[in-house]
């Protein structure tokens, strides 16, 4: 089996996202506002992250403006490998996604797009989307801003969505130390993406580094099986 990508998010510290890394996740990501607020750090705080990482993993960097110009500004400011735009807040044309990829490789930048699945709807949302972005990522939609609701959705239709979209794509929504095994089983997806699960303290985001490092492990042992 191919090795799975493991992407941790909502790290709101250097020393998580250090202790994290060092577990062995793939991918790091982090939550960028205008002002700290529980899982959301500022650009300073994202900027420190990468810079104390030094390319130690792939940093992803969720920016919290639907603005074209603010994201690219917080992309050279913070300087991460990967851009995550989102439809928990804001809902981004095509056009849009197209045009912030072309401008994000200018600064040899990747640019990864959440969509919801609930249905059908979401694998005609997927391939409408798949030639502008570089990951998809496969959440589950929520009423509570940012995500984190710790709920999965259909694995089917995700599964679907990695056969038909033919670009990697991130599982995430629910996972956690007990069903990520099932989840690869199912999904096969290029990396997954766990938040909810892991954190000690779900309120700022701070994360329970046994339970990662259980994750990892068993994303690693799965792929042995």
């Amino acid at each position: 089996m191919t090795k799975t990508k493991i992407q941790i998010f909502s790290i709101t510290s250097v020393e998580d996202a250090e202790s994290v890394l060092s577990l062995g996740a793939d991918h790091i990501g982090f939550i960028v506002g205008r002002v700290r607020a529980g899982r959301i750090i500022t650009k300073k705080q994202a900027k420190e992250i990468v810079e104390t990482t030094n390319s130690k993993g792939i940093r992803v960097m969720v920016p919290l403006t639907a603005s074209f110009d603010e994201i690219l500004s917080l992309t050279d400011y913070v300087g991460p490998e990967i851009v995550h735009i989102s439809p928990y807040y804001a809902d981004f044309p095509v056009s849009f996604i197209k045009e912030l990829r072309e401008k994000l490789h200018e600064k040899n930048v990747s640019l990864m797009c959440a969509i919801f699945v609930e249905d059908e709807r979401s694998v005609e949302v997927a391939l409408e989307i798949k030639d502008s972005v570089d990951y998809i990522k496969l959440d589950t939609k929520t009423f509570t801003g940012i995500g984190f609701s710790g709920k999965f959705h259909s694995w089917e239709t995700s599964k679907e969505i990695v056969k038909k979209a033919h670009v990697p794509v991130f599982l995430a929504g629910g996972l956690s130390i007990e069903n990520v095994c099932k989840a690869i089983e199912i999904v096969n997806p290029y990396g997954v993406d766990a938040t909810s699960s892991l954190d000690l303290h779900p309120e700022t985001g701070k994360k329970d580094l046994a339970k990662v490092k259980r994750f990892i492990e068993n994303v690693r042992e799965c792929e042995r099986m």
